[in-house]
């Protein structure tokens, strides 16, 4: 039980420090979170790979989601 407890604390540093690094750059792309920070992160974390990945599903979606809406009102297909 304790290397759980000791992932899911990697785990929160590693949210943290992404949305930190999206928020302060701007990044609301998974692709370019994960590309200015995975290797570093996989160097700092070599035991967590699946747990990278998902960390940085988190703070690529909450930023995007504060830009402007990509459909306003109505039905996604006209007619």
């Amino acid at each position: 039980m304790p290397s759980e407890t000791v992932k899911l604390t990697a785990y929160g540093e590693i949210v943290n420090l992404l949305f930190d690094h999206a928020w302060t750059k701007g990044i609301t792309s998974l692709r370019k979170l994960k590309t200015e920070k995975h290797h570093k992160l996989r160097e700092e974390y070599p035991g967590l790979p699946h747990y990278l990945y998902t960390a940085a599903r988190c703070p690529a979606g909450y930023t995007g989601a504060s830009g402007p809406p990509r459909h306003e009102g109505g039905s996604w297909r006209s007619g």
